[in-house]
């Protein structure tokens, strides 16, 4: 729809919204105000407030609590609570999400009443696993489903679907291995956990994002060790570059580091100017270092966590482009 819409208005008027603007869920307005700029159409045009919507897997969820509960189609991470219209029976239903998703509610879940706020609280509990690498997601009996992490996240973002599927199946989450740097790696890993698991087949597994990569390759792994595997699924995963089209050069740095930039313009309404000559010339650990220190320069308050997850999703995106599916 974003494509669509994009299209459309390049026909129409010569020059395009920002994709990034409009996959956050811009508003009407707030596109034309953004095109209204890019046309010069207002001499003086007055910024529209950014609205930063959630940056990683504890805020999406919050945001979510937060609709659901305020009947809101939009909820910013640094909106106050009484802003959207939240009342004291409202508060009491946050808590009780919360409880009920962590089994605890700080006492000073409303000291700050924002989103961004109350993550800080809860993100530890929220994607912490004192399990280890395999999280219990839903407990039961019989044969297990299998989830692997989403790109930079964590597995209890699978929830929500967790708790929608029929009969009590349980359903095993897979978090982060650091130490292995490639797919392949990850997925001889994994399958060794998922036999601990579930020692006999068949099996099921699926992913969200990187998730779907990693429920393929551990998919390919349990087939070759002559395992049955009756279903993989993959939620919203990219596709693989081919060889002939990985770009190269400045070329591929611009690939890898343009649209963040453009995601942090539009969503933070601050210019993260990327040094190219620069990054060029050290390895890509450093590449993402320097970027992650502009990123914290030009977006003040930002936040170590929210930081912590885009580098973890710069890793996995850099893992996926590697990977070449068999």
């Amino acid at each position: 729809m974003a494509m669509r819409l994009r299209t459309t208005v390049q026909r129409d008027f010569g020059a395009q919204p920002s994709a990034a603007l409009l996959l956050r869920g811009a508003s009407t307005a707030e596109a034309a105000a953004a095109l209204a700029v890019d046309l010069g159409i207002d001499a003086t045009p007055s910024e529209p407030s950014a609205v930063i919507g959630p940056r990683d897997a504890t805020e999406r969820w919050l945001a979510l609590v937060w609709k659901d509960v305020l009947d809101v189609r939009e909820v910013g991470v640094h909106q106050e609570f009484a802003e959207l219209g939240g009342k004291p029976e409202h508060a009491d239903q946050v808590r009780a999400a919360v409880a009920e998703r962590l089994g605890e509610v700080p006492t000073d879940l409303f000291a700050t009443p924002t989103i961004a706020a109350m993550a800080d609280l809860v993100r530890v509990t929220f994607e912490d696993s004192p399990e280890g690498t395999v999280r219990t997601l839903r407990a039961g009996d019989g044969q297990p489903l299998h989830l692997f992490h989403p790109a930079g996240g964590p597995t209890s973002v699978y929830q929500p679907l967790v708790a929608e599927l029929p009969g009590g199946r349980p359903c095993l989450g897979y978090e982060r291995v650091d130490h292995l740097d490639t797919v392949e790696a990850k997925a001889e890993h994994y399958a060794e956990l998922v036999r601990e698991h579930q020692p006999v087949g068949p099996y099921a597994l699926g992913g969200w994002s990187f998730g779907g990569y990693l429920a393929y390759e551990v998919a390919q792994v349990l087939t070759a060790r002559g395992e049955q595997v009756e279903l993989v699924f993959l939620i919203d995963t990219i596709l693989p570059l081919s060889t002939s089209d990985t770009p190269d050069g400045a070329e591929a740095l611009l690939h890898r580091f343009g649209r963040f930039a453009e995601h942090i313009e539009r969503t933070y309404g601050a210019t993260l100017d990327l040094p190219l000559s620069e990054l060029a010339a050290v390895g890509e650990d450093e590449q993402i270092r320097i970027v992650l220190d502009r990123v914290r320069a030009a977006v003040p308050g930002i936040g170590d966590a929210v930081l912590h997850h885009q580098y973890t999703s710069y890793v996995d995106a850099r893992l996926a482009e590697r990977y070449q599916p068999r």
